[in-house]
């Protein structure tokens, strides 16, 4: 899945995640839609830090997120 916009200042934004980028993992679970991304931040602890795993320019990138907001239905 191919991010499509990050929020500024948000959690994704913070550690480096711009769009573009490829999703590959999300807490060592592999991400073959954005959906995927979706329910497994629903399910992590708020505040909790996981990894997340994104392809940039053909290289494999990982960083450190902890999700902090609820996802809006309406909005996804």
């Amino acid at each position: 899945a191919v991010v499509g916009d990050v929020i500024p200042g948000g959690p994704a934004w913070s550690a480096g995640v711009r769009p573009g980028v490829v999703l590959a993992t999300y807490g060592g679970q592999r991400l073959r839609t954005f959906s995927d991304l979706k329910q497994e931040v629903i399910l992590a602890p708020r505040g909790e830090e996981a990894a997340i795993e994104v392809v940039r320019g053909g290289q494999p990138v990982t960083f450190r997120v902890a999700p902090a907001l609820e996802f809006d239905d309406e909005a996804s």
